[in-house]
């Protein structure tokens, strides 16, 4: 069984966002020791590192506590869980493909300023106030 500080340091993520997590039941059966403080046991962790997961993929805590809830339900809610993640999936894959067109179109400065620099010249080529004719 770990703390909450050790778990914390575990996940890497902040004691602050483990009680908060446990707080909103996104941890179910988290379990209390007589001093009435939470112990973690592997399935608790699982939980918590799930959560920690589908929240880093930019799924709302609203949109992870109903998935937790509908995980609770058991078998009869696989096909709902299921189009849950194909949902935040489809949603990451557009945010990496967003990404990498940012990333293309930075690099693509870069590559201009670079030369720029190379050829040490009097015009500067991405200001458009110098290469209006």
């Amino acid at each position: 069984m770990l703390t909450v500080k050790q778990v914390a340091k575990k996940l890497k993520i902040s004691e602050y966002t483990v009680r908060y997590y446990t707080n909103l039941g996104l941890v179910p059966n988290v379990k209390r020791n007589a001093n009435n403080e939470r112990e973690f046991d592997d399935d608790a962790i699982e939980w918590l590192y799930g959560c920690k997961m589908l929240r880093s993929t930019g799924m709302s805590i609203k949109n992870i506590k109903r998935y937790v809830d509908l995980c609770a339900q058991g078998t009869d809610s696989i096909e709902s869980r299921f189009q849950m993640i194909i949902n935040e999936r489809d949603i990451a894959a557009q945010r990496v493909k967003d990404a990498n067109e940012n990333l293309d179109f930075l690099n693509q400065k870069v590559q201009i300023y670079e030369q720029a620099i190379k050829n040490k010249n009097d015009v500067d080529p991405l200001n458009p106030k110098q290469n209006r004719s």
